[in-house]
């Protein structure tokens, strides 16, 4: 029996009950080629670009994350300065180093 296609497919446990699914089919042209190292090079394939995509995955999460987080912390400093504002209206407390001669 001659081989002429391989198949290999990976799942990647992404946690909280995700997975990414990858699979990958070749047709190995020569009859001479090392069935071997064509199975090798696929399954090499399928690992490298599983693994790539779940980190791009990841960092373009934390992106997200850290976006929406310094825009939280954009609101809070607006806030702050407003608040700041409306307490310098409000009459300053006496500085206690500024004491009146004569006493």
């Amino acid at each position: 029996m001659q081989v002429t296609t391989i198949t290999y497919q990976r799942v990647l446990n992404l946690g909280d009950y995700n997975s990414a699914r990858l699979e990958k089919t070749a047709v190995i042209p020569d009859e001479y080629e090392s069935h071997e190292y064509a199975t090798q090079t696929l399954i090499e394939s399928v690992e490298r670009q599983i693994h790539e995509e779940h980190i791009h995955n990841l960092l373009d999460k934390e992106i997200r994350d850290r976006k929406k987080e310094l825009t939280a912390l954009k609101v809070e400093v607006e806030n702050l300065k407003n608040e700041l504002q409306r307490l310098g209206k409000i009459k300053d407390e006496p500085n206690p180093d500024d004491i009146p001669d004569g006493f």
